[in-house]
């Protein structure tokens, strides 16, 4: 399983399997990094098998999505440093639906409300892009950051991710 990604500014990353923070499980900030930050996203589950995957076609290869804090450690240079360490990709529980609108909360008064129009390229057109250069296997996961978003992550915060109206994340920073 991997997890295969496009940032705000469009860039394509990979995550190892190590990267998911999954179950309401805490994230500890790590040792290494004092700078902290994360960018709201929405990851789609793949469940077949697909290279090259037309846009046309992609909503047949994710079955469920959920929202995410995409986390990256901003004082680090290297690429795989900054956004592949183990926890970097907190996930919320899955719905087989696309949801039209997410909401995220926390640092306290912090609040960041989206719809399917805010990601930096749709869905769909994350399959496509990603496929050109991966092999998607099921269970892979493909992540698309919302645009303009970001926050830096405070200790003792904690993070809500919603779907509509029903949470879908929680994340208590330590």
């Amino acid at each position: 399983m991997k997890i295969v990604g496009i940032t705000k500014e469009r860039q394509l990353y990979v995550k190892p399997d190590s990267a998911l923070l999954v179950g309401n499980k805490p994230f500890f900030i790590p040792l290494f990094s004092d700078c902290i930050s994360a960018s709201f996203a929405l990851v789609g589950r793949v469940c077949r098998l697909g290279r090259n995957i037309q846009e046309k076609f992609a909503s047949r290869y994710l079955d469920a999505f959920a929202p995410a804090l995409n986390l990256q450690a901003d004082d680090m240079q290297n690429w795989t440093e900054r956004t592949g360490f183990d926890n970097s990709l907190v996930l919320g529980q899955f719905q087989t639906d696309m949801p039209q609108h997410l909401r995220f909360q926390g640092n306290e008064d912090m609040v960041a409300d989206f719809s399917a129009e805010d990601l930096s390229m749709s869905m769909f057109e994350a399959v496509e892009y990603v496929s050109r250069f991966v092999t998607l296997r099921m269970g892979d996961m493909v992540a698309v950051d919302f645009m303009a978003s970001e926050a830096r992550l405070k200790k003792e915060a904690v993070w809500r991710g919603f779907m509509g109206d029903e949470q879908k994340l929680y994340c208590k920073i330590k």
